[in-house]
């Protein structure tokens, strides 16, 4: 099936979107400024947000920068 036959046959159903994230503007906002820190260990403000570092990374570079999917969060 193609994408748009997809999206349509979700829509048609009343489903919208995906599945919510694991981050949200205030573990975002916790890890900049733990990641700031130049003696942070991203596993551990990982583990302390009680999410994986993958995700961790997926928002943010490991010196606390967002990335383009972390501004999508802080939009």
């Amino acid at each position: 099936m193609s994408a748009l036959k997809l999206d349509l046959l979700r829509q048609a159903r009343g489903r919208k979107g995906r599945r919510p994230g694991k981050m949200d503007r205030s573990a975002l906002m916790i890890a900049m400024s733990a990641l700031s820190d130049s003696k942070a260990n991203a596993s551990e403000v990982a583990k302390k947000l009680m999410i994986t570092t993958t995700i961790l990374y997926m928002y943010l570079n490991g010196d606390g920068w967002l990335k383009e999917a972390g501004q999508s969060i802080i939009r």
